[in-house]
Parts: structure tokens; C-alpha cells; sequence
């Protein structure tokens, strides 16, 4: 198992450093959104815009991840998420808001295209679904201590957003220096709603509805909790 993990180890490093800077920013921006007296619908409709850039990011990452490679994107899309990052202390304000959130829902979407793929690439048929599972442990684990992370500053400071930049720019650094061969690129074929309906209608409908509930509840979840009813 080690020696199969150890092409990798750069890459989930690098995504573990990420994601942790991800799941801070999820519940800060809702959180902060609360304190500066934004209206919970337009709390929604903010992070709601983060689903917005990950179904655009599908349109667009694969082919530049054909273009450029995985290391090139892997660094472009880690550096927009850090500078989209700072300009939520520069401009409180919804609509710049939603578009940033939408920028980090794009570089996001992308940058686990780019990781799953590398994944599948280079891992052996037989042993795809533990490694696999590893790097599912390795994005839950940093998506849930990133938001410890919340205790470290005050919330309407910018420290914390500064925080998840400076993980986000961190990121780089293992796969920049990494010297493990990247994937083969090859010519992806689209496969549309329709045709993955058809395959596996059921499978469709549950991960559109678990999408749903979980992205409720990661948006608004911080939200309802500071609730009177919830105190």
C-alpha cells in the first residue's frame, strides 16, 4: 500500500492543504455574511453561486487540463482560488460576493477533475478503489479540520481570509515540486444528462439529491446554528 501511495503523496498533499483552506472558507463566508446582517435568502444565493461555477468548470477544465496539463492547471486554478480569496475583506458586498464564490466553485470543480483523473490514470486497475478511498478520507478529513480553524481569528476581521489564501497559495508547492510523471493527456468523450440517465437513472437522481441536502446544509448549516431556536 505504501509503495502505491507514494506517486501521491504530493498530489493528496497539496489537496489536504487546499481543502483545509476550502472548508474554512465555506463556514467563515457564512458565518461573516451573518454578522455583516446580509439577508438569509441572499446568503443562499451566495453560495449557492459556488454550484454554479462547478457545473461551468465541467464545460471548461477538461479541456484545459488538455491543453496546458495537470500541473499548469493545478497551479492556475490554486492561484485564482487564493486571489478570489482576498477580495472578500477588499468589497462586502453581495454581488462581488457571489461572483467570487462562483470563481472558487470553478477552480474547485476543476482542480478535482484534475486529481481524480491523475488518480485513475496512474493507479493499477486492481488497486484503484483503495487508493480511491484514501484520497476520499484525505478531502473529508481536510474539509472538516479546515473549519476549526474558524476559532483563530475573529470572524469580522480579514485574518481568516487571509488564512485560506495563504493555504491556497501553499497548495503549489508539493505538486510544483513534485517528480512524479503527470497523466497521459487524452481526448475525453462528453457524456450528456441524457445518456447518463439511461445508464444509471437511480444513480443520477441520488447524487442530485444528496448534492442538494449537502449543500444546504454545508451553505446554511452555520447559519441555523447561531438561530434562537438552536440556543
Amino acid at each position: 500500500m505504501h509503495r502505491l501511495l507514494y506517486p501521491f503523496i504530493a498530489l493528496l498533499l497539496s489537496l489536504a492543504i487546499l481543502l483545509t483552506g476550502g472548508g474554512l472558507l465555506g463556514t467563515l463566508m457564512s458565518v461573516r455574511m451573518g454578522v455583516e446582517g446580509f439577508p438569509t435568502q441572499i446568503i443562499g444565493i451566495v453560495m449557492a453561486c459556488y454550484s454554479v461555477g462547478f457545473v461551468l468548470a465541467t464545460l471548461v477544465c477538461g479541456k484545459l487540463i488538455r491543453i496546458v496539463g495537470h500541473i499548469r492547471t493545478f497551479a492556475a486554478l490554486s492561484a485564482v482560488a487564493a486571489s478570489s480569496t482576498l477580495v472578500y475583506p477588499l468589497i462586502v458586498d453581495p454581488i462581488a460576493w457571489a461572483l467570487m464564490r462562483g470563481v472558487f466553485g470553478f477552480c474547485l470543480a476543476g482542480l478535482y477533475m484534475l486529481a481524480e483523473s491523475w488518480l485513475n490514470d496512474r493507479t493499477p486497475r486492481e488497486y484503484r478503489g483503495q487508493i480511491l478511498a484514501f484520497y476520499s478520507i484525505t478531502t473529508y478529513a481536510a474539509l472538516g479540520g479546515g473549519q476549526f480553524l474558524l476559532n483563530v481569528w475573529d470572524v469580522s476581521g480579514f485574518q481568516l481570509f487571509s488564512l485560506a489564501a495563504f493555504l491556497f497559495a501553499l497548495s503549489l508547492v508539493p505538486v510544483a515540486l513534485t517528480r512524479a510523471p503527470s497523466p497521459e493527456i487524452i481526448e475525453a468523450r462528453p457524456v450528456g444528462i441524457r445518456e447518463l440517465y439511461d445508464i444509471s437513472p437511480l444513480g443520477l437522481i441520488g447524487a442530485t439529491c444528496a448534492g442538494a441536502i449537502a449543500g444546504s446544509f454545508f451553505a446554511m448549516g452555520p447559519i441555523l446554528r447561531k438561530a434562537p431556536a438552536f440556543r
